[in-house]
């Protein structure tokens, strides 16, 4: 629904750019980690706030986004005057900024995972129109972060609501093909870094689920087991 609204230009080096051309890169974390000069980076972006505002509640998808921050900021000192702001767009933490007039994704549809990354002076905002929304979000500070980015500025409404992967699909000719693998919490991030929010479980496209969290909920769960597709 709609088109794609992007307030800026996409940063360079992204860890996403990386996934689609790396058929193991999504056990990256797993192995190399981040460069020294990517530790740096997050170290620096830390110390200019004194914390994260972010109250993910019971979501599944929120606590993902919180889960994911905790370990990108794992080892960082928060020494800074600033804060990082996480939530929905609706949510009192955003409404309540002072800044919270001036935040795009605000007039957003909440079925449209839009999301918006805000810099005023040494504060942060990360506001999504949904859960999926934050953390996406979430993702695209951190490949900012990552990228060298001072003051991170992007507001982005997907073109399409509906952004499926399948069975055998490769998204380049060097990305790496699910097959008949089971998809795991790794797999399940990979696809989600790249804003994939359904997985097509059968060649013939009868079953989809939304959440890729769902397809991990339990370690690795088998593609192809209906009971397992689960709509948000």
């Amino acid at each position: 629904a709609g088109v794609q609204q992007n307030s800026c230009t996409p940063a360079t080096a992204l860890p996403n750019q990386i996934l689609s051309d790396n058929p193991n890169a999504f056990r990256k974390k797993e192995t190399a980690m981040y460069t020294k000069q990517e530790r740096e980076r997050i170290r620096s972006f830390a110390a200019r706030i004194g914390g994260i505002d972010f109250a993910p509640g019971d979501d599944r998808v929120l606590n993902t986004a919180a889960a994911e921050l905790k370990k990108f900021f794992e080892g960082s000192a928060f020494t800074g005057t600033g804060r990082l702001t996480v939530g929905l767009a609706h949510s009192e933490a955003v409404r309540t900024l002072p800044q919270a007039a001036e935040l795009a994704v605000c007039g957003v549809d909440a079925k449209d995972d839009g999301f918006e990354v805000r810099c005023f002076g040494e504060s942060f905002v990360v506001a999504g129109s949904n859960p999926r929304g934050v953390l996406y979000g979430v993702y695209e500070l951190e490949d900012r972060i990552l990228a060298g980015e001072e003051e991170p500025d992007c507001f982005i409404v997907p073109a399409f609501r509906k952004r499926s992967d399948a069975l055998g699909h490769y998204h380049n000719a060097r990305t790496y093909n699910f097959g008949n693998d089971p998809i795991d919490e790794k797999k399940a991030e990979y696809l989600a870094r790249l804003r994939i929010n359904q997985f097509c479980a059968c060649f013939d496209g009868s079953a989809f689920g939304n959440c890729l969290s769902d397809f991990a909920a339990s370690g690795t769960v088998a593609i192809g087991t209906a009971e397992n597709l689960k709509f948000i």
